[in-house]
C-alpha cells in the first residue's frame, strides 16, 4: 500500500484511506511504502513472509519501511462526499487547538487551517487528485479501507 501520509500511519493517526480502485482484501496484511518513493523501489520477499524493499537510487535495502504493515479490517464503496467528520479524522486530518474552546483542522500538505475536518480533507483530496473526474467536486465512487497497524 502506497501512502502520502506515512508518518500519520506510524503514529496511529491515520487508520482509513480512500482509493479509486479496489485493490486490497479484508483480513490481508500489506506493507506500507511512502508515496515519494513509489518509482524508486523494488519489492520482493525474504522467504519468511517479510517484504524486502530495495531503493534503486541508492542501491541499498530500505530497512525502515518493510516492517510497517497494516491489516485491512473493513472495506466499503461510497461516493467521496459521503465522508463524515469522523472519517476525515480517521484519514489523518490534524486537530489544532485554537483560542478558548475553538478547534481548527489541517493536513500535512498545507499550512492553511479549516473550520471542519471534512473541509480539511476536501483540500487534501484535491491536492492529491487534481484530474477531472477525480476531484472532490466530481464526487467519484471510492473504496474506503479501514486498517490497523500490525506490530
Amino acid at each position: 500500500m502506497i501512502v502520502k501520509q506515512y508518518h500519520e500511519v506510524i503514529a496511529g493517526d491515520k487508520i482509513q484511506t480512500r482509493r479509486m480502485k479496489d485493490r486490497y482484501q479484508v483480513g490481508r496484511v500489506y506493507s506500507v511504502v511512502p508515496k515519494m518513493y513509489q518509482k524508486t523501489v523494488m519489492y520482493g520477499y525474504d522467504g519468511v513472509g517479510d517484504v524486502f524493499i530495495w531503493d534503486a537510487t541508492k542501491q541499498q535495502p530500505v530497512q525502515e519501511w518493510y516492517k510497517l504493515k497494516v491489516r485491512i479490517t473493513d472495506k466499503r464503496m461510497e461516493p467521496l462526499q459521503n465522508l463524515t467528520n469522523d472519517d476525515a479524522l480517521a484519514e489523518g486530518i490534524n486537530v489544532i487547538h485554537g483560542f478558548g474552546d475553538s478547534f481548527y483542522f489541517s493536513h500535512k500538505l498545507t499550512e492553511k487551517c479549516f473550520d471542519s475536518p471534512v473541509e480539511a480533507y476536501q483540500d487534501l483530496w484535491n491536492a492529491i487528485n487534481d484530474k477531472k473526474g477525480l476531484r472532490w467536486e466530481d464526487n467519484p465512487q471510492v473504496v474506503v479501507y479501514t486498517f490497523e497497524v500490525v506490530k
